[in-house]
Parts: structure tokens; C-alpha cells; sequence
């Protein structure tokens, strides 16, 4: 699985097998947040700089943006 740390180091995001990235509390281990939508293996995953948001790529040919409050995907590449 695939790990990118947030910039205040207080969570996790994994790419997974399952089609999805979860958010994980570092502190706890707890999942945050299942981000659903892809179609496919998630293979690549990063935050944004200020930790409000997330990219992630999959083979299913597309890249996606998440804001990480919500968990809601504002936009497919």
C-alpha cells in the first residue's frame, strides 16, 4: 500500500487494494475516512501542502481530487 504523511504529521493517507484511500489518525491508528470512488487499484496518493486536500491516482486511468474534510471527490481527471 501507498502512504503520504500530512504536513502537521497528525494523519495518514494509504492507497489501497480495495479501490479506495483511507485517512488514518497517526496518533490512534483510527480511520478517519474511506474516500470511495475509484474503479480500480489505488496506486498513487498525495496531500496537498496546507493538508486540506488529496490526489490520488489509480489504473483505472484516473486521477482524482478530495477535499480531506469531507471526503467528498470535487474533481476527476
Amino acid at each position: 500500500n501507498l502512504v503520504a504523511i500530512s504536513p502537521d504529521g497528525t494523519f495518514a493517507l494509504t492507497g489501497m487494494g480495495d479501490d479506495t484511500a483511507r485517512m488514518w489518525n497517526l496518533q490512534t491508528g483510527e480511520c478517519l475516512k474511506v474516500l470511495e470512488g475509484h474503479t480500480d487499484q489505488v496506486t498513487s496518493v498525495a496531500i496537498s501542502p496546507d493538508g486540506t486536500s488529496a490526489l490520488t491516482g489509480s489504473y483505472d486511468n484516473t486521477a482524482r481530487m478530495w477535499s480531506l474534510a469531507t471526503g467528498e471527490c470535487l474533481k476527476v481527471m
